[in-house]
């Protein structure tokens, strides 16, 4: 389990890469790796504030035509694929347990329960209307929050994809999950 752990733990370190130095080396352990996130989090290096993100619209205008803090401009209803295909790791791994109940908080269109076998049985919580349709297509959504829902201890696996980054209190999130 470790193994695989680490596996995702380190693909989201490089992700991070263009944010700071990270150094990613073989055989790392997981407190190493935890000590290394730490010190990305004390520093400027990892965070982007963005004030707008308070205001943002995610019934109508997030879902269309979007331009990132970096000023790329792009359109996130055409970038499932993409999306599937960035996530490639996660759901593999997925796919690789033994089938049971899963549920995805902040489903989003529903990238990545579309990629997860039909074997599972797919839950998603999603805060945006209009995303929410979209991901009906791939599983059973609640619209709302993580926290106005009525799941409880239900799932064998639960996951998170750029969630904690819109919400106002990602501990409150990560222990309700817990």
């Amino acid at each position: 389990m470790h193994h695989h752990l680490l596996r995702v733990i380190t693909s989201l370190l490089m992700e991070a890469e263009p944010f700071g130095n990270v150094k990613i080396t073989e055989g790392m352990s997981i407190k190493s790796l935890s000590e290394l996130m730490q010190s990305l989090y004390q520093t400027n290096d990892y965070f982007i504030e963005n004030d707008s993100d308070k205001n943002i619209d995610y019934n109508n205008s997030y879902w269309g035509e979007v331009t990132d803090p970096d000023g790329k401009k792009r359109n996130l209803l055409e970038e499932t694929e993409q999306q599937v295909e960035d996530i490639r790791y996660v759901w593999e791994y997925i796919n690789s347990l033994k089938p049971g109940t899963i549920l995805d908080v902040g489903c989003g269109l529903g990238s990545l329960l579309s990629a997860v076998s039909d074997e599972w049985d797919k839950y998603g919580i999603e805060f945006s209307k209009t995303a929410a349709e979209y991901a009906r297509k791939y599983c059973k959504v609640h619209l709302g929050t993580l926290h106005d829902s009525r799941y409880d201890d239900q799932f064998d696996c639960i996951t998170m994809y750029h969630v904690i980054e819109h919400v106002q209190d990602p501990i409150a999130n990560l222990k309700r999950i817990k």
